[in-house]
């Protein structure tokens, strides 16, 4: 699916990320009591076992990186609504009732979310402050290990500086239009949305015992965070808490690095009043640099550079002279937050459908399921693969911002029929919305790896369980060109660089996995 930005997405994610937005009824935040009894449950379920507490730490960190994902996809729509809206705003046009329903009906989803990420902050802000009398009702006996307490509290700052990361996005949109902030601050009582919303979305990011708790965080994390590496270092929970939080040009904010906190007060205390007499002149002049930034900073929450094959347009040239229908692609981009978390090597599979004369060559070029995607594939969109954005196709020079890539092969290679089943099969994925439960028996919904386990059907492949769900990583595809599977590596590019001596015991050797001389 190829994303266009809908106006409601700037407003969902709006309301998603604060605490009062949706008022007395449905609120966002737990209430201490609540937050300290789900911490105190966690403490409990260990039964005084710090390694099972540990695990139960992962797999919160785990679910969590799903949310952030989820909370990714949003920003990145709101930062390219937000030029949209602007751009139809300065035009002249008016809002159509589509876009009213639409902004409108789009909250609740957005709360959703919201309630998800402030329960981890508030639920996980407790492993700072955990007391010897609570540890010795849950059946521990002594304290708990500071680098676990510093991971935990890590959990709990990398959702707070995700808030405040997107409020101050938020803020920008809304300062460009006049007419959207008197609709957000309106309400709707047909959709049972609340008047004043983005006065209290402002309450809630200048509430100063929530900052300075944030702050405390990063005090503790940062003073703690040599024992924590030391003990947690190889470890992908920690570092994609890690990047996550260092990332966040949010973090600064609660440093003081680039203003002192009372003079942050003072400015978003001054941008509130703003906001409620409908006058904010004063963040009017930065707001479209701001809106850059923050857009940027969303890439950057992504990646910190460009990968070393972008745009070399000699690679790009190869790759497409070896290509053939239905190879596997593999990717690897250590210079992205979401590459850390995957285990393993590879961090990204796609698959490769054939140019127009090879799908003509197959007689799929005029199959129903194929039309629809002939202007792309003139184009050069050739390459199926799950983004969070959704499954959508793209060309091989967008694909390059990568360091490693690699091109599986089936071997033997298939018969006729069964390679235009697995063409026909990766075209039926396009559309679909990327599955941030990264669950491999659903089906409405797919992950980049689930690629190859719904495209190629005719073998079994290696998953793993986590969670309560099955899941397959990259490295799970990859395996099978190893000791004399089904697919033989054609391509292999290591660190920007090909490689042509051994490149399946270097794969190997780069997965940790031990391989047999090649078939």
């Amino acid at each position: 699916m190829i994303f266009r930005p809908s106006h409601h997405l700037v407003f969902a994610l709006c309301l998603m990320l604060t605490a009062v937005a949706a008022g007395k009824d449905a609120p966002l935040r737990l209430p201490d009591h609540e937050a300290q009894q789900r911490f105190s449950d966690k403490l409990a379920s260990a039964h005084g076992d710090v390694a099972v507490l540990e695990k139960l730490l992962d797999d919160d960190i785990l679910a969590f990186q799903s949310l952030i994902e989820e909370g990714f996809v949003f920003r990145q729509k709101i930062a390219a609504s937000a030029i949209e809206l602007k751009a139809k705003s300065d035009a002249g046009r008016p809002l159509t009732g589509a876009d009213l329903d639409s902004f409108n009906s789009g909250i609740g989803s957005g709360l959703e979310i919201a309630r998800r990420v402030f329960a981890v902050v508030d639920t996980h802000a407790n492993w700072r402050t955990v007391s010897a009398k609570e540890l010795k009702k849950a059946g521990f006996s002594a304290p708990l290990p500071v680098p676990l307490q510093t991971k935990g509290t890590m959990l709990s700052l990398a959702g707070s500086l995700a808030l405040y990361d997107t409020y101050r996005l938020e803020i920008t949109a809304l300062a460009e239009n006049d007419k959207l902030r008197r609709i957000l601050n309106g309400g709707d009582k047909g959709y049972k949305n609340k008047k004043n919303l983005l006065d209290d979305m402002t309450e809630e990011f200048l509430s100063i015992s929530k900052r300075d708790r944030a702050a405390a965080e990063l005090r503790y994390c940062e003073e703690n965070q040599f024992a924590t590496a030391a003990c947690y270092g190889g470890q992908n929970t920690l570092r994609w808490l890690q990047q996550l939080i260092a990332q966040s040009p949010a973090r600064d904010m609660l440093r003081g690095d680039i203003i002192p906190a009372p003079a942050v007060m003072a400015e978003h205390a001054s941008a509130r009043i703003g906001m409620i007499f409908g006058d904010i002149k004063g963040l009017g002049d930065e707001s479209m640099s701001t809106v850059s930034l923050c857009f940027g900073n969303t890439v950057g929450l992504v990646e910190v550079r460009r990968g070393k094959l972008w745009k070399d347009a000699a690679v790009a040239a190869r790759i497409k002279s070896v290509l053939r229908p239905g190879d596997i692609l593999l990717e690897k981009t250590p210079f992205r937050l979401t590459d850390s978390f995957i285990p393993g090597h590879w961090g990204h599979v796609a698959v490769w459908i054939g140019t127009e004369a090879e799908l003509k060559e197959l007689g799929l070029w005029d199959d129903p399921v194929v039309k629809p995607y002939q202007t792309g594939i003139r184009a050069g969109k050739c390459i199926v693969e799950a983004l969070r954005s959704g499954v959508t196709m793209n060309t091989v020079e967008h694909f390059m911002n990568i360091d490693d890539f690699g091109v599986l092969r089936r071997n033997p290679a298939l018969d006729r029929d069964m390679l235009r089943h697995h063409i026909l099969l990766a075209l039926r994925q396009v559309g679909k919305a990327y599955d941030f439960n990264f669950d491999i028996e659903t089906t409405d919904k797919i992950v980049c790896s689930e690629l190859a386990y719904v495209v190629y059907t005719d073998m079994i492949w290696p998953t793993a369980k986590a969670l309560d769900r099955y899941t397959i990583s990259p490295d799970n595809v990859a395996l099978k060109a190893l000791n004399g599977g089904p697919f033989e590596l054609v391509l292999f590019y290591h660190d920007g660089r090909p490689v042509n001596e051994k490149p399946l015991e270097l794969m190997a050797e780069l997965m940790n996995k031990n391989v047999s001389a090649a078939k």
